[in-house]
């Protein structure tokens, strides 16, 4: 276990770069851009509402749970769903709520293909890091869906993250109405998913940030941070 700036973390031994990496430290060493624009966006709204799509350990699930918001996390890895679930127990996080399930266009099961590490799960061939092996088979349904079925259908989503590893365009098609009524959006884009995810946004969402990563030994991706147009 471990505390950074007053938020507790299990991490694990086995995955300790990667845990301690986009889990305690991702606001200092992965994403440290944005979660500067994360936070400063939460702290401006009284009783914020975020979603979390692809939430791993709970780096952004935590931080906003710190900051007062509620949240709905999302994660298909049943060891990372353990850890996530644990860390919010370990904080107190009354107000947040963790689903194991993935986001994707339609319901249904889906193989998770395992990844390198622990972060590099997915549910796309696609992915660098994946290897040619089936991790889990997982529960999928839409955003929109799995936000009606726990009540949240109609609530204003202040702040949305997607990180699913080259699947965000199969995400994005079953968000429709979660997209309709959300302020901020940050989503992980791998390089031949960037077009078309611009396409889906344009008009509903103008981008303010992009970021580039070429990850040594990880496929290239963006981190892009979109805020609704209208």
């Amino acid at each position: 276990m471990c505390e950074i700036e007053g938020i507790k973390y299990y991490v694990r031994k086995q995955y300790l770069d990667a845990d301690m990496r986009y889990g305690p430290l991702a606001h200092k060493i992965s994403e440290p851009y944005e979660f500067k624009i994360f936070k400063r966006v939460l702290k401006n709204i009284k009783e914020p509402f975020v979603v979390d799509v692809g939430a791993y350990i709970g780096a952004y699930t935590l931080a906003a749970c710190a900051l007062g918001a509620r949240v709905v996390a999302l994660e298909p890895d049943p060891e990372n769903y353990h850890l996530l679930k644990a860390n919010l127990e370990l904080n107190n996080c009354t107000q947040a709520k963790a689903l194991n399930i993935a986001a994707g266009a339609t319901r249904g099961r889906l193989p998770l293909l395992k990844g390198v590490l622990p972060t590099t799960h997915s549910l796309t061939p696609r992915h660098v890091d994946v290897v040619n092996e089936v991790k889990e088979v997982v529960e999928v349904d839409t955003l929109d869906n799995i936000l009606h079925n726990i009540g949240f259908s109609n609530i204003k989503i202040d702040f949305m993250k997607i990180d699913v590893e080259g699947a965000e365009v199969e995400v994005l098609k079953g968000a429709e109405g979660a997209l309709k009524r959300t302020s901020y959006l940050q989503i992980e884009v791998f390089k031949d998913n960037v077009e078309e995810v611009r396409r889906i946004l344009k008009g509903s969402f103008r981008e303010i940030i992009s970021i580039k990563y070429l990850t040594q030994g990880r496929y290239p991706f963006y981190n892009i941070i979109f805020k609704r147009a209208n």
